[in-house]
């Protein structure tokens, strides 16, 4: 039986894209290094780490279904390459038997975005994992609270996935620290522009506070200065990893030796 994740040394950051997640990752690494802690920085996306790096693998889950509806063959084409960003708040036509099933019966998509969300749950511990080493803090540029903004955005905005979020949330390893940066959409268009209307920012702005609250996490207004989120963030990580992560003082080094 494999145990739930327990709290690591893992600080994780989510919002939407010009919220300043890769600012604010680089400033508390920069921090953090110089008070004497090794770190390394972490960065999933469902669409990417999941839906297209294990599309291969989701595609012959799904063969039998495409067999018996359509008599198809599994495919055995890597699944292409995401080109921009995702389609926004529309899932994609469905290409197959069995995502037209699905996409008509609620029961299936739920079922399926089990699946999906026990996937991606795996590839985030595996990446964490990967990443950490003794003394070391993680610190992931996108996180759980993304995925669950992305399901909703591919499989049914207007539907609601709790379950599904909660497997993803406990097979996933359970961050110290976890920030939504939630700003507003103008101000994250001006930042980075990826030619999405207001309203469908509006709307995604939506989906990241109403997952932020199922899950927890704590909110940042990305409105303000980055200098003075910085500080925040220092004081409250710190706070949290000093009980598991020894300071170092002077200029100690790792003997491997």
């Amino acid at each position: 039986m494999i145990g739930l994740p327990r709290p690591s040394r893992l600080i994780a950051f989510s919002g939407i894209d010009g919220s300043g997640k890769s600012t604010q990752v680089a400033l508390l690494r920069e921090h953090l290094e110089a008070h004497g802690w090794e770190t390394a920085v972490v960065w999933t996306r469902l669409e990417w780490t999941t839906l297209w790096e294990s599309g291969k693998w989701l595609k012959w889950l799904a063969a039998p279904v495409n067999w018996l509806l359509g008599g198809t063959r599994p495919a055995t084409e890597r699944v292409a390459r995401p080109s921009g960003a995702p389609p926004f708040l529309s899932p994609p036509p469905p290409k197959t038997p069995a995502a037209r099933l699905r996409r008509r019966s609620a029961l299936l998509t739920h079922a399926w975005v089990f699946v999906i969300a026990a996937v991606h749950a795996g590839r985030q511990r595996q990446a964490v994992r990967a990443a950490f080493a003794p003394g070391r803090v993680v610190i992931c540029d996108r996180y759980t609270l993304d995925a669950a903004v992305g399901l909703r955005r591919r499989y049914g905005e207007r539907r609601s996935f709790p379950l599904q979020v909660k497997v993803l949330e406990l097979l996933s390893p359970r961050p110290l620290v976890a920030w939504h940066l939630d700003v507003t959409p103008s101000l994250a268009k001006t930042r980075r522009d990826e030619g999405f209307s207001d309203e469908d920012l509006s709307r995604l702005v939506v989906l990241y506070r109403e997952e932020r609250s199922r899950l927890g996490w704590r909110r940042l207004d990305a409105t303000r200065p980055a200098a003075e989120l910085a500080t925040d963030v220092a004081r409250t990580s710190e706070s949290a990893l000093q009980p598991r992560v020894p300071r170092m003082r002077g200029n100690w080094k790792h003997d491997s030796s």
